[in-house]
Formats: C-alpha cells, structure tokens, sequence
C-alpha cells in the first residue's frame, strides 16, 4: 500500500485486499498532530505529522466494483500508535521525498 501526498505516493505500507480492515487513527492533542495507519489491526510504517487542526477523510477506489464501509468513528483517550523501527514520518503541506 501507499500513502499520497500532492503528487507524491509513497510506498511501504501493506499492500490491501479485498476485505482488510484498514483503520485511520488521528490524534489530534499530542503536538505535533500524527495520522497512523492500520491494516488488519497492525501498524503501518509511513505516517503523517504536522496535520492541520480540522481535517476531512477521503477514499479513492481504483478498481471497479471496489467498496468500503466505514464501521465506526470513535474518540480514543490514547492512541494505539506505538511506534515502529523503521517507521516514517511524512510532514503534511511539503513535498514527500521516497
């Protein structure tokens, strides 16, 4: 899988099957602001800092046919990122370098 950014993707993270449960986890009280990413429940190594204080989530389907269905959104009193060893942050608003 890849995260995006203006015009750059970023590869690294696990690639996405048809039923992965993929979770988006913002937090937005620890400065600076942090996107993690799950896939089936584990970390993803590439992840986003600096987010802006209101944010919005989009989803871009390639595949025809493709779905998703958002299960729930809840409010966590902290997060479940807990680092990874060769984890990357990406700082939203700059140009990502791979």
């Amino acid at each position: 899988g890849w995260i995006g950014h203006f015009d750059s993707a970023i590869s690294g993270n696990s690639q996405l099957k048809c039923g992965s449960k993929i979770s988006a986890e913002v937090d937005m009280v620890t400065k600076p602001r942090t996107l993690h990413f799950f896939v089936d429940d584990e970390e993803q190594p590439n992840y986003v800092v600096n987010i802006p204080a209101a944010i919005r989530f989009i989803a871009f389907l390639q595949q025809v046919g493709s779905s998703f269905t958002v299960t729930h959104i809840m409010n966590l009193q902290c997060s479940s990122a807990k680092g990874l060893m060769r984890s990357r942050a990406f700082e939203w608003g700059k140009e990502w370098k791979k």
